[in-house]
């Protein structure tokens, strides 16, 4: 739930818009409601420097091809049945590019890596809003870099999931030992590392010590 009458919802928006101040803003959605209801937000002098709200890939390409200085595209992935790829790699290749923020809510086709799925400078999903995630993807747009919500970088997440101990042993099955070296290694039984196996297969969705030693140098492991 949002309250607008939360200090830390208050505290959060004037941020967002002390940020967003810096540029001219585009939104694009295929939903006709958020698109309208953006527009209301900006009517109602919430977001002034709004340019206008596409509901189609070529009336974005129009707002912002007509927008005036710094251009930030706040892009849903709605936009279109591609997430809106082909847009953003349109925009990406101008001359002066804006700047763009994609909002995914299915981040399932961004698969494991998603800076090699998509030229948006940030990816935020949008069920990270109310945790601080769209002041830290405005701010490292502000400075020129990429940002990419922990909650879709699928690699984070694994190391965030794995234990330190079951890092360990993932690290040791990387190297090539046995169970027994792996027991021997930590000062642990057999039994206990082959518990911890199961919870690195289960978290890393695979099913043999091969699987698992390729997923983990593939995620950065090692």
């Amino acid at each position: 739930m949002f309250d607008p009458k939360d200090p830390g919802f208050q505290e959060r928006l004037k941020q967002i818009n002390t940020l967003m101040s810096y540029w001219t803003v585009v939104g694009g959605t295929g939903l006709w409601l958020e698109a309208h209801l953006l527009a209301r937000t900006s009517h109602a002098g919430g977001l002034p420097q709004l340019a206008g709200c596409g509901v189609t890939e070529a009336e974005v390409s129009d707002l912002v091809e007509n927008a005036t200085g710094k251009v930030l595209v706040m892009l849903s992935e709605s936009i279109a049945p591609d997430h809106g790829v082909t847009l953003i790699n349109k925009l990406s290749a101008k001359p002066e590019p804006p700047d763009i923020l994609l909002m995914v809510t299915d981040s399932s086709w961004l698969g494991n890596n998603p800076l090699s799925t998509c030229n948006a400078g940030a990816i935020v999903d949008v069920h990270s809003f109310g945790t601080g995630v769209a002041i830290q993807a405005l701010q490292a747009l502000r400075a020129g870099k990429r940002f990419i919500d922990q909650r879709l970088d699928w690699s984070k997440n694994a190391k965030t999931t794995l234990s330190p101990r079951e890092q360990e042993t993932l690290l040791l099955l990387i190297k090539g030992s046995t169970n027994p070296q792996i027991a021997n290694a930590m000062g642990i039984s057999p039994n206990t590392v082959r518990d911890y196996l199961t919870n690195v297969y289960t978290k890393l969705e695979v099913k043999t010590r091969s699987g698992a030693a390729a997923k983990a140098v593939q995620l950065g492991f090692a």
